[in-house]
């Protein structure tokens, strides 16, 4: 498992939400054409974090904690195979509803209240 996130101070664009999307499913779709791979399976979710040093100084590290990476860890797991989103990140992402397919609500481990989970499907450039 590993977490990318778009949007740092220093560093945010108007198109976060849908550049994050597209790196999801180009990130997939490298997966799929690797035979050694059995799947791939991603969460993305927008809101704010921290981000930033953690921990005593002889073992501190960066990290990005929150309810909004916490998130995108039980999307990840429970919606196997796929990219999905959260409302938020499907509403900023400002691209077209065609190329996202609503899913079957289930429940997220530890999270209340989660609101529509959506898949997002292709773009053909």
């Amino acid at each position: 498992m590993f977490l990318i996130i778009f949007g740092l101070r220093g560093n945010k664009h108007d198109l976060d939400c849908q550049l994050a999307l597209r790196c999801a499913a180009e990130i997939r779709d490298q997966y799929r054409s690797n035979a050694r791979v059995l799947s791939a399976s991603i969460g993305v979710t927008t809101g704010v974090s921290y981000c930033g040093v953690v921990g005593h100084f002889v073992r501190r590290e960066y990290s990005v904690i929150s309810v909004t990476v916490n998130k995108a860890a039980r999307l990840m797991m429970a919606y196997p195979k796929k990219v999905t989103c959260d409302k938020d990140t499907f509403m900023m992402s400002k691209l077209d509803p065609v190329h996202f397919t609503l899913q079957e609500a289930i429940e997220l481990k530890g999270l209340q209240n989660v609101g529509p989970i959506y898949e997002f499907k292709e773009i053909i450039p």
